[in-house]
């Protein structure tokens, strides 16, 4: 699990892959959508602006200003449909300044 300090940035990847490969190659899907959960439940959905260095390569970059276990879901579909979930932890802080 990975660990972050809070109002640190966090970059969000993933790898899309045809499992009909051998061995799985890259792919880029159709469309492709990550879904964030913060610790208090609430869904933000990303649908645009990811960083795409390769196929099958996509990055988001966001920052935590809550602390707790964030869940995390890339979902690919159309030519490949695809998903992949994680997790990540915010930890607190005692600073009132940390996030300017």
């Amino acid at each position: 699990m990975n660990l972050y300090d809070y109002g640190s940035p966090v970059t969000l990847s993933v790898a899309f892959t045809d499992p009909t490969q051998t061995p799985p190659a890259p792919v880029d899907p159709t469309t492709v959508k990550l879904r964030v959960l913060d610790p208090s439940n609430t869904e933000q959905i990303i649908t645009q602006n990811f960083v795409h260095p390769a196929v099958g390569s996509f990055s988001f970059g966001i920052v935590c200003l809550l602390a707790g276990v964030w869940f995390y879901r890339w979902e690919g579909s159309g030519n490949i449909d695809a998903v992949a979930d994680s997790l990540f932890v915010i930890t607190s802080t005692k600073f009132t300044d940390a996030a300017a």
